[in-house]
């Protein structure tokens, strides 16, 4: 591409002040905190100047590589952000480093370098030419230039962080997007280019986005359910346009989702990840990306729940996976100063959350979820044990995983029902027939049905203080072969079951009580142990899920009852 010319805009954006001094002002955790961030800033400065791409003359001089050896935009951007926090604490050992200011230059001009014409950049792993992918890293650079405004000795890296911004702003002004949560990543980079550089195309083009409407349901979840990935992104990006225009009804929604939130945390503070439609569903994930939101509203709001969810993040989060949180503390000061106490979050509570089919259930020590339309029923956490999935499944003309199709709360009882068919398929009639032979031609949909089969599920689900309950019935054809599975992370121990030959971690449940522990926590299988086959995984299931399985099979009609506890 062409190399551009370095542009030089001066704004009226306010100074955000003197940046030591929001170590002087915060109470003494807080002063530890922060103090925690600027040392943990230290160390991964020091780290990305040794993985940085330092071989001129390559596509990739100046990024920073991620963990598979590849130069990214977004890695680039990152160490911006950290950068200029490090280049600007005066207790920072990075504080105006001749050392660490050539590398921020040279990440710049990497971004510069790959930069397409038309103002997008490339996501490695999935887009190319992107305006969403260009948006997320306009953050952490125009944030960078936001905190180093005022320093006289970043003048030249500015210049360059000023060209690639503008050059960004004009895609984005025009430029299109995947993902519900792409509107509001592209509108939030929109509103932080304008308050560096106004323009009425960047807040035309936040119009147009938001006049969609915000896509959050009665629960005050989001469209993609993401709970540990694009809904608390969602809420900073939300939160950013209400700050930095004249939207500030956006911060309604947000706290919708927040509220929420609360209940989306099991008891060892990792995200009820569940639910999700995105690539988050079933990963362990953490709140980091809740703190600044929370904090941010809780103290605009004076809402001491949400500033006890900050509080929750902070004690329950190490200092690494806040450290992006930096640069707003920069930005705004007033998040580390005196804070009123908030109020902890609650430890027992029964919550359904009907559009996204989550029930959220937990009396302190002991956590369930229960899910509908999700092949993982219910997990439980009790202490230091995690039942990761509850599945069960049926052979039946290889579609028998259990979804449910209805999802039914009464009181603390949740009934989940599926119902499947199966046809066999007669012979087109002679008029039907195009002579061709090509079975891709023939549409099976208009052949005519016999032999249909039926299948009907039900599971129970009956929560108390320290109990699951749960029934199981199968029916309609007879002798389909089902399987009931047990899923638990790996590292316990697994008591009163059998060892399924050729398995390394599935047991068979043998005993009317079965165990699994882990140090001196326990959770009891209590059923009756009718296991009639070991054919586990059925044809039409879901893979086996890693870690510790144990299995109740059977064939239809099928009923049991068990109890968790």
């Amino acid at each position: 591409m062409k190399r551009r010319q370095f542009l030089h805009v001066t704004g009226t954006i306010p100074v955000v002040g003197l940046y030591p001094q929001i170590l002087m002002s915060a109470n003494k955790s807080l002063k530890s905190f922060a103090d925690s961030l600027r040392v943990e800033n230290e160390q991964y400065i020091g780290r990305a100047i040794n993985q940085q791409h330092m071989i001129a003359g390559e596509r990739g001089y100046g990024s920073i590589p991620n963990v598979y050896g590849i130069d990214t935009p977004g890695g680039a951007g990152g160490f911006l952000a950290q950068g200029a926090c490090g280049y600007l604490l005066t207790d920072s050992k990075w504080h105006h480093g001749d050392l660490l200011l050539e590398r921020m230059q040279l990440a710049a001009e990497y971004l510069l370098r790959v930069q397409h014409d038309d103002g997008t950049i490339d996501l490695y792993s999935t887009n190319f030419h992107s305006t969403p992918d260009v948006a997320f890293v306009v953050e952490p650079v125009a944030l960078s230039l936001k905190l180093l405004r005022a320093d006289a000795s970043t003048s030249e890296l500015r210049k360059r962080m000023t060209t690639w911004l503008l050059a960004a702003g004009d895609a984005l002004s025009v430029g299109g997007i995947h993902t519900p949560n792409h509107r509001w990543v592209v509108s939030m980079a929109l509103a932080r280019i304008n308050e560096l550089f106004p323009n009425p195309k960047y807040l035309s083009r936040i119009d147009q986005w938001l006049s969609e409407g915000i896509d959050i349901d009665p629960d005050g979840q989001y469209t993609e359910r993401s709970s540990s990935v694009y809904s608390p992104l969602t809420d900073r990006c939300l939160l950013t346009i209400a700050l930095l225009t004249e939207h500030r009804d956006l911060a309604k929604p947000v706290r919708r989702n927040l509220e929420m939130s609360k209940y989306y945390l099991h008891l060892n503070g990792e995200v009820v990840t569940e639910a999700s439609t995105r690539q988050d569903q079933y990963r362990i994930a953490w709140p980091a990306a809740y703190h600044y939101p929370y904090l941010k509203l809780g103290l605009m709001l004076q809402d001491k729940g949400l500033l006890g969810m900050a509080e929750e993040i902070r004690d329950l989060l190490t200092p690494r996976q806040l450290l992006r949180d930096l640069p707003y503390f920069l930005e705004d000061p007033s998040l580390l100063e005196q804070i009123p106490d908030g109020v902890s979050p609650p430890t027992r509570y029964f919550r359904f959350f009907s559009h996204s089919e989550v029930v959220r259930f937990r009396h302190d020590a002991f956590d369930v979820s229960v899910m509908g339309s999700n092949p993982t029923l219910l997990t439980v956490m009790k202490k230091a044990i995690v039942l990761q999935a509850m599945r069960f499944s049926a052979a039946f003309f290889g579609k028998g995983q259990f979804i449910s199709d209805e999802m039914l709360v009464e009181g603390n009882t949740i009934s989940l029902r599926q119902t499947l068919s199966a046809p066999y398929y007669q012979p087109f009639e002679e008029d039907q027939i195009d002579g061709t032979g090509v079975w891709e031609n023939m549409d099976r949909k208009k052949r005519d049905q016999s032999e249909v089969q039926y299948y009907q599920a039900e599971v129970r689900v009956t929560l108390e203080a320290h109990a699951i309950q749960i029934s199981i019935q199968a029916g309609g054809t007879d002798h389909v072969p089902v399987s009931l599975e047990l899923n638990f992370r790996s590292g316990g121990e697994v008591l009163n079951a059998t060892k399924k030959e050729g398995a390394s971690d599935d047991w068979m449940i043998a005993q009317r009580q079965s165990r699994y522990q882990l140090d001196q926590t326990v959770i009891d299988i209590v059923t009756d142990p009718t296991s009639s086959h070991t054919w586990t995984t059925l044809r039409g299931a879901r893979p086996r899920l890693e870690g510790t399985n144990l299995y109740l099979t059977g064939f239809t009609p099928f009923e049991t009852a068990l109890e968790i506890r």
